[in-house]
């Protein structure tokens, strides 16, 4: 039987700060309220859903249908109140995979009339 994976994602955007830490084991690191942020979003976001802040959701409203439900407002710590919203990307999976097999149903039949 084939297992899914449910993944819940977090967005924002904001200034942060980065750079590279260590000498012997050398990481990459990211800092900021804005990374705080963006990991509330991931946080109390949903399975298989994106929770974006209200900076992120104004970024691209007018580009993207696939909201889900009204804003929610969520408490995070040190921060107050913070407007977010529900991304679903899993209706374009559904539309890209209809086409993608479409394309190759039509693809295969083509080839067998020749």
């Amino acid at each position: 039987p084939i297992e899914s994976v449910q993944v819940r994602v977090g967005i924002h955007i904001g200034e942060v700060t980065c750079g590279v830490l260590g000498e012997r084991l050398p990481k990459f690191a990211v800092f900021g309220s804005a990374v705080n942020l963006a990991a509330r979003m991931e946080q109390t976001s949903l399975p298989g859903r994106i929770r974006v802040s209200n900076d992120f959701y104004e970024m691209v409203k007018d580009s993207e249908t696939e909201w889900e439900g009204d804003k929610k407002c969520i408490t995070v710590k040190n921060m107050g109140e913070i407007d977010t919203f529900l991304l679903n990307p899993m209706t374009r999976e559904k539309e890209l995979t209809s086409f993608l097999t479409s394309m190759l149903t039509d693809g295969q039949s083509g080839k067998e009339g020749k």
